[in-house]
């Protein structure tokens, strides 16, 4: 468990992965699912990307079983300190996600392997039912930029986390 707090990152006793009921339920999916064709030794060595990281909440669950997240993209410094604290064996790029410039690093990463997992979760500031649902907020457009990436590196799954107003 992680999170951050006013100038400075703070790592605290994470929480035992049996008590996630979430990640045995998608293994589950990936293991019996008709359409996916994985075999559980497989599950270790696949290569994923977290987009939208913060500090690595999300996937916490897949290092524990160890996914291996080779690249991870987060818009605040401050908070990908935190996640290299938590993380150091993950490529952290920091930055505006819908630069250019950002993607690019991004697919660099997965030139020579196949990135099979896209996991995050996009800003729901613009959706949240508890929030102000402003339909102009920049953040809202977030999605999309997931999608792309969905699109070009081509997942074998993808797990996007949000709020019931997104849609």
């Amino acid at each position: 468990y992680c999170h951050y707090r006013k100038g400075e990152a703070v790592a605290e006793k994470r929480p035992n992965i049996s008590e996630n009921r979430f990640l045995p339920r998608l293994l589950s999916a990936l293991l019996f699912s008709s359409s996916l064709s994985f075999k559980i030794a497989a599950l270790h060595s696949m290569n994923c990307f977290e987009l939208f990281a913060g500090c690595g909440g999300l996937g916490y669950g897949f290092h524990k079983e160890d996914f291996n997240i080779v690249v991870a993209n987060e818009l605040e410094e401050n908070i990908a300190v935190t996640y290299k604290h938590n993380f150091p064996e993950t490529n952290v790029i920091v930055g505006d996600i819908t630069k250019k410039e950002i993607k690019s690093k991004v697919y660099k990463n997965f030139e020579n392997k196949d990135c099979d997992v896209i996991l995050g979760g996009p800003p729901c500031v613009a959706y949240s039912m508890s929030g102000h649902r402003n339909s102009r907020d920049p953040r809202g457009q977030l999605f999309k930029d997931y999608v792309e990436f969905v699109k070009e590196l081509k997942p074998k799954v993808f797990v996007m986390e949000n709020v019931k107003g997104i849609l």
